[in-house]
């Protein structure tokens, strides 16, 4: 009978331990970042249009970071191929750009949006309209 009361102890601790080692992690959803997905080097290709009218094409990479400052934003560095840094601020898959110096007096601002591995975005400013889309690398 002993036997029997020891096994049935044992099967009960470890359907605990197997139920418990199954449950999520609240910690783990915390302590992630929605970011993470985002992040990294996309092959981006840029028209940009002056006037309304096409101008030109550029292919290059734009790296997507974190901004440490803020949970809600985004670093887009190399831009345009233009070495610089701007941000973004949004959630999941959709950012707004917002107004931004460029350079001397002009500003720009625009919206970028993440599909799976893909990114698209536009930003405008004075006579310009750059459109561009890429894909993680």
């Amino acid at each position: 009978m002993k036997t029997k009361s020891n096994l049935f102890l044992f099967i009960i601790a470890l359907a605990i331990v197997l139920i418990s080692s199954c449950k999520k992690d609240e910690a783990d959803d915390y302590d992630k970042d929605p970011r993470d997905e985002i992040i990294g080097n996309y092959l981006t290709t840029d028209s940009l249009f002056m006037f309304g009218s096409f101008d030109s094409k550029e292919t290059y990479v734009l790296i997507i970071s974190k901004d440490d400052s803020d949970k809600d934003k985004i670093n887009l560095i190399n831009l345009w191929n233009d070495g610089g840094s701007y941000y973004a601020i949004g959630s999941g898959n959709f950012f707004s750009i917002p107004s931004q110096n460029v350079s001397g007096p002009y500003n720009m601002s625009g919206n970028i949006s993440f599909d799976g591995n893909k990114i698209s975005y536009e930003t405008s400013g004075d006579i310009y309209i750059n459109k561009g889309n890429g894909t993680k690398q």
